[in-house]
């Protein structure tokens, strides 16, 4: 049976065994459950709930079951503000990555040993040559959530190493020097849900009123 979220470090600073992969399919289905029913959450991890396995879930396009996870790649460092249901009501600007590759059991088990995933958000560029992605309401929508994805995932395996959001929490400012931001570069912010496509030299406005990077 699935328990309400677990807040004490003595639990959540601890890696998480590895599980069969018939097991982690039991404990991501309690997982799943869990997601339906609380509107708020989007990724889970076992020891969030008390259950000492490497097993996670994440559903933010499509639900996803990741089972004695391994990062093998990150790229695109970004900052990110991001919450966590062991945090409630404490989000943290934390640095993290557009784009994530890993492998875990599952992957391997269906796919063949060595095989990995990739998720992140389709570039603009990828998908248009005539600058109207800026204008276009839905493929932002998507770039936003497969993003969200992408981090999510990364929050989740987090969690089954035993590193919190407070650990990668982070200053804005630090990420910016290292993207070295023209101030003519557009940057996408986002506040809430609305999100807006924009010169770093006009944003500082809003960044100054809460608005943050994606």
């Amino acid at each position: 049976m699935v328990n309400n979220y677990v807040t004490f470090d003595d639990v959540l600073k601890n890696p998480c065994k590895k599980v069969s992969v018939e097991e982690g399919k039991k404990i991501a289905v309690e997982l799943i459950n869990k997601l339906v029913k609380d509107k708020n959450a989007i990724g889970l991890a076992a020891n969030q709930v008390g259950i000492d396995a490497s097993v996670a879930v994440v559903n933010v396009i499509e639900p996803i079951i990741i089972i004695n996870p391994k990062i093998i790649k990150m790229w695109d460092e970004i900052p990110y503000v991001e919450s966590c249901l062991s945090f409630p009501g404490n989000p943290k600007t934390t640095k993290r990555y557009k784009y994530v590759q890993y492998t875990d059991s599952l992957i391997e088990e269906s796919r063949g040993e060595g095989a990995s995933v990739v998720y992140g958000p389709t570039r603009p560029e990828e998908t248009d040559t005539k600058g109207s992605w800026e204008q276009d309401t839905g493929k932002k929508d998507m770039y936003n959530r497969q993003l969200l994805e992408s981090v999510c995932i990364q929050h989740e395996i987090d969690h089954l190493y035993g590193i919190r959001i407070l650990d990668r929490e982070q200053q804005l400012q630090p990420v910016r020097n290292e993207r070295k931001i023209g101030r003519n570069e557009k940057i996408t912010i986002q506040k809430d849900s609305e999100t807006k496509v924009i010169k770093y030299k006009k944003a500082q406005p809003f960044l100054s009123q809460g608005w943050k990077m994606v």
